[in-house]
């Protein structure tokens, strides 16, 4: 995780929606540029690294 930057507190009950514009795959990994938003309000914003295994997990 890369580059984050936190925009408001989440609290209990409020509802996080992730999500994940996949920039690049190289082989088994992947980068992407993510973003958590609560009632539309973004809420943290950064980068995500990632790797996909055979099995999904």
């Amino acid at each position: 995780i890369e580059d984050v930057r936190f925009k408001r507190i989440v609290g209990p009950g409020d509802e996080l929606e992730l999500t994940c514009e996949v920039e690049r795959v190289r082989g088994p990994i992947g980068r992407g540029k993510v973003r958590a938003t609560v009632d539309g309000e973004l809420a943290v914003r950064g980068t995500l690294t990632f790797a996909v295994t055979e099995n999904g997990g």
